[in-house]
């Protein structure tokens, strides 16, 4: 007989428990699951999700309504001594530290819903049939082989530093040269009325005004009546001279302008 001696009995007992665990579930991983996983690698699978499942579980899915959560990538093993030993998660972390010694990534291992059977089917307004499966909850163990998904091996990525300011001279600074828009503050508004023309005159109090030069001279009509022909070659000569006086614009100078001899 041997005598074991010890003062905190739940410690000693919890190693106890760990070594055993660990030595069954590599008893477990050799004949169960790795069978699983080869028959998923040889598929040309990355990973492998394995369900636990009691000796006594059915499980009876309908062909034409499936339960539509993955269940069907899904490897199965019935097996209570299994589904047992996975109900504790203390034996849930030793496997996790067994797979992970092994060189298996991404190693999750918990308690999940799993779809048996097919209890009802209801209708729903749009005439839509909603299958309702009866779900147990059950063990899994889910890992894969390869690296994390999103991680090149090959291709090294370069980092480029984004750069953001609020100061706009210091972002204008960056502009090159031949991109610089120079933008001028806008001109005064000039009215249409101060783009028009001035007639000369208008501003000369000495010059006569339009209708004043319009007088009418006797001498001038009885002239013209004696002569008709003559009256008409001045009137064009003079309608000729009127519509070049149009023409002509005249500008004054800038009275801010200094003069040459000033």
């Amino acid at each position: 007989y041997s005598t074991i001696k010890c003062r905190d009995l739940s410690a000693l007992m919890h190693e106890l428990s760990n070594d055993g665990a660990r030595r069954q579930f590599e008893c477990y991983l050799e004949e169960m699951v790795l069978p699983l996983m080869v028959a998923s690698a040889q598929s040309g699978e990355r990973e492998c999700h394995v369900v636990v499942l009691t000796d006594d579980d059915v499980v009876d899915w309908d062909e034409e309504y499936p339960p539509q959560m993955g269940e069907e990538y899904s490897q199965i093993i019935y097996s209570t001594k299994l589904y047992r030993f996975f109900k504790y998660i203390e034996n849930r972390d030793v496997a996790k530290s067994v797979l992970k010694d092994r060189g298996l990534k991404k190693i999750r291992l918990g308690i999940e819903g799993y779809p048996t059977y097919k209890e009802k089917v209801k209708r729903r307004p749009g005439g839509r049939p909603e299958v309702i499966y009866n779900y147990v909850q059950r063990p899994f163990i889910r890992m894969s082989w390869e690296k994390e998904e999103g991680k090149s091996r090959h291709v090294d990525f370069q980092c480029v530093k984004s750069k953001s300011t609020t100061n706009l001279a210091a972002a204008a600074a960056d502009i090159p040269q031949d991109q610089l828009v120079v933008l001028h503050p806008p001109g005064p508004q000039v009215d249409e009325l101060d783009t028009l023309p001035h007639l000369p005159g208008a501003n000369d109090p000495h010059q006569p005004l339009v209708g004043q030069g319009l007088e009418t001279n006797p001498g001038s009509n009885q002239q013209a009546q004696e002569n008709p022909s003559q009256a008409g070659h001045s009137q064009s000569h003079s309608n000729q001279q009127h519509s070049s006086s149009q023409n002509t614009y005249r500008y004054d100078p800038d009275p801010d302008t200094p003069s040459p001899s000033a």
